[in-house]
Order: structure tokens, then C-alpha cells, then sequence
């Protein structure tokens, strides 16, 4: 089964991350990312947004 384009990100982010690379997503578009997965699976996350 293919991956959606969400999916596809959220991979890249993690392997970004896991390998400490800087490459693909930023700081604030993996926050953003994360947020995004919280709201879609009904977990509240509480914090201040990011500018």
C-alpha cells in the first residue's frame, strides 16, 4: 500500500531526525507536522504556538 503525501513527510521527518540531519523539514514544520497528527488522532496538545 502506497503511502498518502502526509505519511511520506512524517517518514522524512523521522529519518531527518534520527539521523541528525537539517535537511527536509524545519523545526517549526515538524512542530507543525505533530500537531497536525495530535488534532487528527483527538489527543489536546497544550502549548505556545510558535512565530
Amino acid at each position: 500500500m502506497p503511502l498518502t503525501a502526509e505519511q511520506e513527510t512524517e517518514l522524512g521527518a523521522l529519518r531527518a531526525k534520527a539521523g541528525g540531519a537539517t535537511t527536509g523539514l524545519s523545526a517549526k514544520q515538524a512542530n507543525e507536522l505533530q500537531f497536525l497528527r495530535a488534532k487528527r488522532e483527538g489527543r489536546v496538545i497544550v502549548s505556545e504556538p510558535i512565530t
